[in-house]
């Protein structure tokens, strides 16, 4: 019955907006024209994402979290759900726990929170993993501000590599450096921008990047200040508003 009313809405649609080059392909691929599709992806929200006293936010944030000022913070902001697969994340930080200069904060919550938090306390590394129930919309750029790289996992899916999570672009717009562990339109943007890179499914191969990632520092600002960029170029909100605002008009003009 879904895919019933899928064929319907695609059908007797003016136009479709696809949230990525892969969606929209997918899209094609059940006999629906090229010009029909178009892609505007999930934005980039600078304007909230964008803290004043960055500095001074990031050390408050940290000390009231017990996260120490130096070390590499990566952080995951979004669902514990079963497809986010959030045990990667569990086990990257404890194949680094003795690592004392990078620390993993995870915010949310989902299905798998209780089950993240029990691995963590069992593995004791509480330390250097921190867990924070869903925190409101409105804290998360100051979460983000604190944090030097934003984290987005998904288990090994071919579907997921043509995802649009908000996380990865409120990464961008925080002008954190986005790591993900999948392929796709993502790391392509990232790679070509070098705002970002993948991580392997091996926790250990990954773990051995971000220890490398910590030693580097210049990188992961270098980085960073190239997504913040990519943000206002490619996914600034209000552009990307206006490209469909554009759209509906001249579908309600021709219609």
């Amino acid at each position: 019955l879904t895919k019933l009313l899928e064929k319907f809405a695609y059908k007797f649609s003016k136009k479709i907006i696809a949230l990525s080059p892969g969606i929209k392909q997918g899209i094609i691929d059940q006999g629906i024209s090229d010009e029909k599709v178009i892609v505007i992806p999930n934005s980039c929200d600078i304007e909230n994402f964008t803290i004043k006293n960055h500095s001074i936010e990031k050390i408050k944030f940290r000390k009231k979290h017990n996260i120490p000022e130096k070390n590499l913070l990566i952080t995951y902001t979004g669902t514990f759900g079963k497809i986010n697969n959030i045990f990667y994340m569990a086990y990257l930080a404890m194949k680094l726990k003795n690592n004392p200069l990078i620390s993993f904060l995870a915010v949310g919550d989902g299905v798998d929170f209780e089950k993240v938090k029990r691995l963590v306390n069992e593995k004791k590394i509480q330390k250097n993993f921190k867990i924070i129930k869903t925190l409101p919309k409105k804290n998360m750029p100051q979460v983000l501000s604190a944090s030097d790289i934003s984290l987005s996992i998904f288990l090994p899916l071919k579907e997921m590599e043509s995802n649009s999570a908000n996380k990865f672009f409120d990464g961008l717009a925080s002008g954190n450096m986005i790591l993900i562990n999948y392929g796709g339109w993502q790391e392509d943007i990232l790679l070509s921008n070098n705002s970002g890179m993948r991580l392997p499914q091996n926790i250990d191969d990954a773990a051995e990047i971000v220890s490398q990632l910590e030693k580097n520092r210049s990188k992961v600002v270098e980085f960073g200040t190239n997504a913040k960029r990519l943000a206002f170029e490619e996914f600034d909100r209000g552009k990307l508003t206006d490209k469909l605002e554009k759209i509906i008009i001249d579908v309600a003009q021709h219609d």
